[in-house]
Protein backbone atom coordinates (compact mmCIF):
# COMPACT_ATOMS: atom_id res chain seq x y z
CA UNK A 1 0.00 0.00 0.00
CA UNK A 2 1.34 3.45 -0.94
CA UNK A 3 2.40 5.82 1.81
CA UNK A 4 1.01 9.34 2.21
CA UNK A 5 2.11 12.45 4.10
CA UNK A 6 -0.50 14.47 5.96
CA UNK A 7 0.14 17.82 7.58
CA UNK A 8 -1.84 19.25 10.47
CA UNK A 9 -1.40 23.03 10.65
CA UNK A 10 -2.40 23.99 14.16
CA UNK A 11 -2.29 27.38 15.83
CA UNK A 12 1.01 26.69 17.61
CA UNK A 13 2.43 23.55 16.01
CA UNK A 14 2.66 22.26 12.46
CA UNK A 15 2.72 18.44 12.37
CA UNK A 16 3.47 15.89 9.67
CA UNK A 17 2.71 12.17 9.57
CA UNK A 18 3.86 9.66 6.98
CA UNK A 19 1.53 6.67 7.16
CA UNK A 20 0.35 3.57 5.37
CA UNK A 21 -2.39 0.99 5.74
CA UNK A 22 -1.63 -2.66 6.52
CA UNK A 23 -4.43 -5.14 7.08
CA UNK A 24 -6.86 -2.29 7.64
CA UNK A 25 -4.67 -0.84 10.43
CA UNK A 26 -3.02 2.56 10.31
CA UNK A 27 0.77 2.30 10.50
CA UNK A 28 2.65 5.44 11.49
CA UNK A 29 5.94 5.39 9.60
CA UNK A 30 7.30 8.82 10.54
CA UNK A 31 6.10 11.86 12.46
CA UNK A 32 7.53 15.28 13.27
CA UNK A 33 6.45 18.68 14.54
CA UNK A 34 7.67 22.25 14.18
CA UNK A 35 6.74 25.37 16.13
CA UNK A 36 4.76 27.96 14.13
CA UNK A 37 3.06 30.10 16.83
CA UNK A 38 0.60 31.69 14.41
CA UNK A 39 -1.25 33.44 17.26
CA UNK A 40 1.84 34.86 18.95
CA UNK A 41 1.54 38.39 17.50
CA UNK A 42 -2.09 38.93 18.46
CA UNK A 43 -3.29 37.21 15.30
CA UNK A 44 -6.14 35.39 17.01
CA UNK A 45 -7.51 38.61 18.46
CA UNK A 46 -7.10 40.60 15.24
CA UNK A 47 -8.20 37.63 13.08
CA UNK A 48 -5.23 38.27 10.86
CA UNK A 49 -2.14 36.09 10.32
CA UNK A 50 0.71 38.59 10.57
CA UNK A 51 3.74 38.76 8.30
CA UNK A 52 5.92 37.47 11.13
CA UNK A 53 3.52 34.57 11.79
CA UNK A 54 3.43 33.76 8.06
CA UNK A 55 7.23 33.62 7.99
CA UNK A 56 7.26 31.27 11.00
CA UNK A 57 4.67 29.09 9.26
CA UNK A 58 6.73 28.98 6.06
CA UNK A 59 9.86 28.06 7.99
CA UNK A 60 8.03 25.32 9.92
CA UNK A 61 6.51 23.83 6.76
CA UNK A 62 9.80 23.88 4.85
CA UNK A 63 11.48 22.09 7.76
CA UNK A 64 8.79 19.39 7.74
CA UNK A 65 9.12 18.97 3.97
CA UNK A 66 12.87 18.49 4.41
CA UNK A 67 12.23 15.90 7.13
CA UNK A 68 10.17 13.71 4.79
CA UNK A 69 12.50 13.95 1.79
CA UNK A 70 13.75 10.36 2.29
CA UNK A 71 10.21 9.16 1.52
CA UNK A 72 9.67 9.12 -2.23
CA UNK A 73 6.53 9.71 -4.31
CA UNK A 74 4.36 10.76 -1.38
CA UNK A 75 0.94 12.21 -1.90
CA UNK A 76 0.86 15.25 0.39
CA UNK A 77 -2.20 16.86 1.96
CA UNK A 78 -2.46 19.76 4.41
CA UNK A 79 -5.34 20.35 6.82
CA UNK A 80 -5.39 23.75 8.51
CA UNK A 81 -7.46 24.50 11.58
CA UNK A 82 -8.50 27.28 13.98
CA UNK A 83 -5.98 30.05 13.25
CA UNK A 84 -6.65 29.76 9.51
CA UNK A 85 -10.43 29.34 9.60
CA UNK A 86 -10.85 32.39 11.86
CA UNK A 87 -8.48 34.73 10.01
CA UNK A 88 -9.59 37.07 7.26
CA UNK A 89 -6.42 36.20 5.34
CA UNK A 90 -6.39 32.52 6.34
CA UNK A 91 -6.83 31.08 2.83
CA UNK A 92 -4.24 33.38 1.28
CA UNK A 93 -1.77 32.65 4.09
CA UNK A 94 -2.25 28.90 3.70
CA UNK A 95 -1.88 29.10 -0.08
CA UNK A 96 1.36 31.07 0.33
CA UNK A 97 2.80 28.57 2.81
CA UNK A 98 1.92 25.47 0.79
CA UNK A 99 2.79 27.13 -2.53
CA UNK A 100 1.79 24.25 -4.80
CA UNK A 101 3.62 21.52 -2.88
CA UNK A 102 0.48 19.75 -1.61
CA UNK A 103 -3.29 19.76 -1.75
CA UNK A 104 -4.80 21.67 1.14
CA UNK A 105 -8.01 22.56 2.94
CA UNK A 106 -9.20 24.63 5.88
CA UNK A 107 -11.60 22.61 8.02
CA UNK A 108 -14.48 23.88 10.15
CA UNK A 109 -14.54 23.00 13.84
CA UNK A 110 -16.95 20.08 13.69
CA UNK A 111 -15.10 18.57 10.75
CA UNK A 112 -11.88 18.90 12.77
CA UNK A 113 -13.59 17.04 15.63
CA UNK A 114 -14.74 14.33 13.20
CA UNK A 115 -11.19 13.79 11.94
CA UNK A 116 -9.81 13.74 15.50
CA UNK A 117 -12.33 11.05 16.41
CA UNK A 118 -11.29 8.97 13.39
CA UNK A 119 -7.72 9.25 14.64
CA UNK A 120 -8.73 8.16 18.14
CA UNK A 121 -10.54 5.12 16.70
CA UNK A 122 -7.41 4.22 14.72
CA UNK A 123 -5.47 3.96 18.01
CA UNK A 124 -7.61 1.00 19.10
CA UNK A 125 -8.80 2.56 22.37
CA UNK A 126 -12.35 1.63 23.39
CA UNK A 127 -14.51 4.73 22.89
CA UNK A 128 -17.79 3.28 24.18
CA UNK A 129 -19.47 5.70 26.59
CA UNK A 130 -16.55 8.12 26.38
CA UNK A 131 -15.89 11.84 26.14
CA UNK A 132 -12.83 12.60 24.01
CA UNK A 133 -11.06 15.95 24.13
CA UNK A 134 -8.31 17.56 22.06
CA UNK A 135 -6.88 20.75 23.58
CA UNK A 136 -5.42 22.96 20.86
CA UNK A 137 -3.99 26.44 20.73
CA UNK A 138 -6.98 27.96 18.98
CA UNK A 139 -9.82 25.55 19.70
CA UNK A 140 -10.81 22.59 21.84
CA UNK A 141 -12.72 19.69 20.33
CA UNK A 142 -15.21 17.52 22.23
CA UNK A 143 -16.53 14.16 21.00
CA UNK A 144 -19.20 12.32 23.00
CA UNK A 145 -19.77 8.62 22.24
CA UNK A 146 -22.65 7.03 24.18
CA UNK A 147 -22.64 3.24 24.22
CA UNK A 148 -24.35 1.75 21.14
CA UNK A 149 -25.12 5.22 19.78
CA UNK A 150 -23.61 7.51 17.16
CA UNK A 151 -21.04 9.99 18.41
CA UNK A 152 -21.69 13.73 18.55
CA UNK A 153 -19.08 16.43 18.16
CA UNK A 154 -18.47 20.10 18.91
CA UNK A 155 -15.58 22.53 18.62
CA UNK A 156 -15.22 25.60 20.83
CA UNK A 157 -12.79 28.42 20.05
CA UNK A 158 -11.35 28.44 23.58
CA UNK A 159 -7.86 27.02 22.97
CA UNK A 160 -4.81 27.73 25.08
CA UNK A 161 -3.38 30.53 22.94
CA UNK A 162 -6.69 32.37 23.29
CA UNK A 163 -6.85 31.65 27.02
CA UNK A 164 -3.34 32.83 27.78
CA UNK A 165 -4.00 36.17 26.11
CA UNK A 166 -6.88 36.68 28.57
CA UNK A 167 -5.24 35.11 31.63
CA UNK A 168 -1.50 35.91 31.61
CA UNK A 169 0.72 33.53 33.56
CA UNK A 170 2.75 34.83 36.49
CA UNK A 171 5.56 32.74 37.97
CA UNK A 172 4.07 30.84 39.74
CA UNK A 173 0.53 31.50 38.57
CA UNK A 174 -1.63 33.54 40.93
CA UNK A 175 -4.71 32.04 42.58
CA UNK A 176 -6.73 35.04 41.37
CA UNK A 177 -5.93 34.27 37.73
CA UNK A 178 -6.69 30.57 38.26
CA UNK A 179 -10.06 31.38 39.84
CA UNK A 180 -10.94 33.80 37.00
CA UNK A 181 -9.93 31.20 34.44
CA UNK A 182 -12.05 28.52 36.12
CA UNK A 183 -15.09 30.78 35.89
CA UNK A 184 -14.34 31.43 32.21
CA UNK A 185 -14.08 27.68 31.54
CA UNK A 186 -17.39 26.99 33.28
CA UNK A 187 -19.07 29.71 31.23
CA UNK A 188 -17.70 28.28 27.98
CA UNK A 189 -18.51 24.66 28.83
CA UNK A 190 -22.13 25.77 29.09
CA UNK A 191 -21.96 26.34 25.30
CA UNK A 192 -21.74 22.59 24.73
CA UNK A 193 -24.82 21.00 23.21
CA UNK A 194 -27.21 19.50 25.80
CA UNK A 195 -26.37 16.03 24.41
CA UNK A 196 -23.06 16.21 26.27
CA UNK A 197 -24.90 16.48 29.57
CA UNK A 198 -27.64 13.91 28.97
CA UNK A 199 -25.64 10.88 30.12
CA UNK A 200 -22.78 9.88 32.36
CA UNK A 201 -19.57 9.19 30.43
CA UNK A 202 -17.54 6.38 31.99
CA UNK A 203 -14.25 7.43 30.50
CA UNK A 204 -12.44 10.56 29.44
CA UNK A 205 -10.02 10.24 26.52
CA UNK A 206 -7.40 12.94 26.12
CA UNK A 207 -5.56 13.01 22.81
CA UNK A 208 -2.20 14.43 21.83
CA UNK A 209 -0.74 17.81 22.77
CA UNK A 210 -1.11 18.59 26.47
CA UNK A 211 -2.18 15.02 27.14
CA UNK A 212 1.11 13.70 25.70
CA UNK A 213 3.00 15.79 28.27
CA UNK A 214 0.62 14.73 31.04
CA UNK A 215 1.12 11.06 30.22
CA UNK A 216 4.91 11.43 30.11
CA UNK A 217 4.85 13.20 33.48
CA UNK A 218 2.81 10.65 35.45
CA UNK A 219 3.03 7.30 33.67
CA UNK A 220 5.77 4.80 32.84
CA UNK A 221 3.58 3.15 30.18
CA UNK A 222 5.54 3.41 26.95
CA UNK A 223 2.61 2.67 24.62
CA UNK A 224 2.38 5.14 21.76
CA UNK A 225 -1.18 4.09 20.94
CA UNK A 226 -3.18 4.44 24.16
CA UNK A 227 -2.74 4.01 27.89
CA UNK A 228 -4.90 4.28 31.00
CA UNK A 229 -3.93 6.97 33.52
CA UNK A 230 -5.06 7.04 37.15
CA UNK A 231 -7.40 9.92 37.97
CA UNK A 232 -5.75 10.31 41.38
CA UNK A 233 -2.33 10.69 39.73
CA UNK A 234 -3.75 13.33 37.40
CA UNK A 235 -5.23 15.32 40.28
CA UNK A 236 -1.99 15.17 42.27
CA UNK A 237 0.00 16.31 39.23
CA UNK A 238 -2.44 19.17 38.58
CA UNK A 239 -2.03 20.36 42.17
CA UNK A 240 1.75 20.23 41.84
CA UNK A 241 1.73 22.20 38.60
CA UNK A 242 -0.48 24.93 40.03
CA UNK A 243 2.27 25.57 42.58
CA UNK A 244 5.13 25.20 40.12
CA UNK A 245 7.51 27.71 38.58
CA UNK A 246 8.50 27.84 34.93
CA UNK A 247 11.85 26.32 35.91
CA UNK A 248 10.03 23.41 37.57
CA UNK A 249 7.92 22.78 34.48
CA UNK A 250 10.90 22.86 32.13
CA UNK A 251 12.22 19.79 33.97
CA UNK A 252 9.11 17.70 33.15
CA UNK A 253 9.84 14.86 30.75
CA UNK A 254 8.58 15.64 27.26
CA UNK A 255 7.84 19.32 28.01
CA UNK A 256 8.02 21.49 24.90
CA UNK A 257 9.25 25.06 25.54
CA UNK A 258 6.12 26.52 23.92
CA UNK A 259 3.95 24.48 26.32
CA UNK A 260 5.59 25.60 29.58
CA UNK A 261 3.00 28.32 30.22
CA UNK A 262 0.07 26.81 28.33
CA UNK A 263 0.44 23.64 30.39
CA UNK A 264 -0.75 25.33 33.59
CA UNK A 265 -3.99 26.53 32.01
CA UNK A 266 -4.45 23.20 30.21
CA UNK A 267 -4.36 21.29 33.50
CA UNK A 268 -6.83 23.70 35.10
CA UNK A 269 -9.09 23.01 32.12
CA UNK A 270 -8.69 19.25 32.60
CA UNK A 271 -9.57 19.62 36.29
CA UNK A 272 -12.75 21.48 35.40
CA UNK A 273 -13.76 18.88 32.78
CA UNK A 274 -13.22 16.04 35.26
CA UNK A 275 -15.25 17.91 37.89
CA UNK A 276 -18.03 18.59 35.39
CA UNK A 277 -18.36 15.15 33.80
CA UNK A 278 -17.11 12.90 36.65
CA UNK A 279 -15.53 10.09 34.57
CA UNK A 280 -14.36 6.96 36.39
CA UNK A 281 -11.57 6.18 33.88
CA UNK A 282 -9.06 8.28 31.98
CA UNK A 283 -7.22 7.24 28.83
CA UNK A 284 -4.51 8.96 26.81
CA UNK A 285 -3.80 8.50 23.12
CA UNK A 286 -1.42 10.41 20.90
CA UNK A 287 -3.53 9.52 17.85
CA UNK A 288 -5.48 12.63 16.85
CA UNK A 289 -6.11 14.85 13.84
CA UNK A 290 -3.24 13.85 11.58
CA UNK A 291 -3.97 10.14 12.15
CA UNK A 292 -7.63 10.76 11.35
CA UNK A 293 -6.76 12.51 8.10
CA UNK A 294 -4.34 9.74 7.11
CA UNK A 295 -6.76 6.94 7.96
CA UNK A 296 -9.61 8.56 6.02
CA UNK A 297 -7.45 9.17 2.96
CA UNK A 298 -5.86 5.71 2.97
CA UNK A 299 -9.20 3.93 3.33
CA UNK A 300 -10.59 6.01 0.47
CA UNK A 301 -7.59 5.18 -1.73
CA UNK A 302 -7.93 1.47 -0.93
CA UNK A 303 -11.57 1.30 -2.09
Amino acid sequence: MAQIAVFDFGTNLFNVLVAELKGGKLIRVFAASEVALLGKDGGLESKNISTAALERGLKAYQSLLSAIKPFRNLKKHVVATSAFRNSINGFDALSTIVSGTATFEIVEGNREAELIYKGILASGVNTDNSLSIDIGGGSIEFIGKPKNQTEFKQSLEIGMQRAISLFPISDPISKTIVDMYRQWIQKNLSQLHPSFYEQQFDRLIGCAGTFDTLKDAISTNKSTDFAELELSDIENHCSDILNSTRENRFSIKGMLPLRVDFYVLSLVFIQEVIKKFKPTEFYHTNFALREGIAFEMLIKNAN
